[in-house]
C-alpha cells in the first residue's frame, strides 16, 4: 500500500511538471491593473505636474494610492484628486519659487527632493501627536493632512509651508551636518516627552516650539521653519515675549543657523525670510 501511495505522488508530480512547462500556456492578468498597477492615463493633473514640477526640477508627486510607500501600521487616507494641484502650487510658489529667486534654478535642482507623496489624512503617532509631513534620505517628502486644503486659510498654508521649509532643513542637514556646538546652547532642554509642553513654556525655555525640544536637529529645523514662515514681524512678537534671559538663548540659535546656512549653502536667511513672507502673502491673496 505504501509503494502504491509513492507510486500515485510520482505520478501526480510528474503531471504538475509538465502542465507547468508547458509554453503555450499564458498568466492571465485579468484584474491585475486593479492591484496596484502603475499604468494610469494621464490626466490633467499629471500634465501639470510633468509641466511645472518634473521637466524642469526632476520633481515626481505621488498621489495614487500604494500602501506600501506608507507606514503600514498607520490608518490613512488617499488625497481628494482636486486638491492635488492646488497643494502643489503652493509647494511651488511658497517654497521652490523662493529658493529659486533668492538663491537660483541650479540649488533647486541640487538639493530638492526629487519626489513627494500626497496623503489625504494625517499620520496619528503613539505619543498623540499628529505627522504633518516627513522627509526620507533627502529623496523624498511626504505631505499629510491633503484632504483638509483651504488656500485661503492663512493658518492653514503656513503651516503646509511650516512643514515643508522643516523637512527641507533636513534635507541640508543631511548634506552638511549642523555644528555639534548649536545642542549646547540650550543642552537641558531636550527631552522626549516634548509632546506635554506648552508653546508658552517651550519658549520660555529658549525654544521656538514644544517639537524643537525633541533634539538639536529639530530645534534647527523649526527655528529655520518658524523664521520663513511667520516672518520678522511674527518670529519677532515671540522671541521679544522672552526674559532677557532667554532673548539671548533665542539670538545664539539664529545667530548659529545664519552662519550655517551662509558658510555651507551661501543663503543668507534675512533676504530668504523675507522673500518667503512675500510669496506667502501673493498665495493667500
Amino acid at each position: 500500500m505504501k509503494r502504491f501511495n509513492q507510486f500515485i505522488a510520482a505520478a501526480l508530480v510528474l503531471v504538475v511538471l509538465g502542465t507547468g512547462c508547458r509554453k503555450e500556456d499564458a498568466l492571465n492578468t485579468n484584474g491585475l491593473e486593479q492591484l496596484g498597477g502603475d499604468r494610469w492615463p494621464a490626466t490633467e493633473v499629471d500634465k501639470w505636474i510633468q509641466d511645472t514640477l518634473t521637466t524642469p526640477y526632476n520633481i515626481s508627486v505621488t498621489y495614487r494610492w500604494n500602501a506600501f510607500e506608507l507606514d503600514l501600521d498607520k490608518t490613512l487616507v488617499p488625497p481628494d484628486i482636486e486638491k492635488v494641484v492646488p497643494m502643489m502650487r503652493i509647494v511651488k510658489k511658497g517654497w521652490i519659487d523662493v529658493y529659486k529667486d533668492e538663491i537660483s534654478d541650479n540649488f533647486i535642482k541640487l538639493f530638492c527632493p526629487k519626489q513627494y507623496s500626497l496623503v489625504g489624512s494625517v499620520a496619528y503617532n503613539t505619543n498623540g501627536t499628529v505627522k504633518l509631513g516627513e522627509a526620507e534620505s533627502g529623496r523624498k517628502v511626504t505631505i499629510y493632512r491633503v484632504n483638509q486644503l483651504n488656500v485661503k486659510d492663512s493658518v492653514f498654508v503656513k503651516r503646509v509651508l511650516k512643514t515643508i521649509q522643516h523637512e527641507f532643513v533636513h534635507i541640508l542637514q543631511q548634506t552638511v551636518v549642523p555644528p555639534v556646538e548649536y545642542g549646547t546652547i540650550t543642552p537641558s532642554g531636550y527631552t522626549s516627552d516634548w509632546a506635554a509642553v506648552t508653546d508658552v513654556n517651550a519658549r520660555a525655555a529658549g525654544f521656538i516650539t514644544p517639537y524643537a525640544m525633541a533634539e538639536p536637529r529639530e530645534d534647527m529645523a523649526e527655528m529655520i521653519a518658524i523664521m520663513l514662515t511667520e516672518g520678522e514681524g511674527g518670529y519677532e512678537k515671540i522671541v521679544t515675549a522672552q526674559t532677557a534671559t532667554t532673548q539671548a538663548l533665542f539670538r545664539k540659535k539664529e545667530a548659529a543657523i545664519v552662519n550655517y546656512l551662509k558658510q555651507n549653502f551661501n543663503i543668507n536667511l534675512y533676504t530668504l525670510r523675507n522673500r518667503a513672507r512675500l510669496h506667502l502673502l501673493q498665495i493667500l491673496n
